[in-house]
This record gives structure tokens, C-alpha cells and sequence, in this order.
């Protein structure tokens, strides 16, 4: 299983990186056009897709350890 974990460690990592990557994208395009919903709904939807493959990873590996 340690190649399992080195690969879920690593795509954690990815994901940690990604997530901040789209909210500070976000939060730049907020204070660019602060009334422009359809890009804080789109960048909103794509943080939302990425913590949710986060907390996915995240849980089968807290059950891999039970």
C-alpha cells in the first residue's frame, strides 16, 4: 500500500495547490468586476469540484488507516 499512499499523498498535495490556485483567481476576479456573477459562479463551481475530490481522497485514506 505504499505506493497507494505515496499516489494519495501526492494528489492531495495537487489538490491542496489547486484549491488555491482557483480561489485566488477568484479573489482577483472579484476585485476586478466585484458584479460579474458569472465568473465567480463558474470559479466557485470549480473549487467546489476540487474540494470535493479532496475530501473524497481524504476519506478513503482515513479508512485505508482503520
Amino acid at each position: 500500500m505504499k505506493g497507494g499512499s505515496r499516489k494519495l499523498i501526492s494528489r492531495t498535495s495537487e489538490l491542496l495547490v489547486d484549491i488555491e490556485h482557483e480561489r485566488h483567481k477568484l479573489h482577483e476576479k472579484a476585485k476586478k468586476n466585484p458584479r460579474d456573477i458569472g465568473i465567480l459562479l463558474e470559479t466557485s463551481k470549480r473549487l467546489d469540484k476540487l474540494i470535493i475530490e479532496y475530501q473524497k481522497i481524504t476519506s478513503y485514506s482515513h479508512r485505508q488507516e482503520e
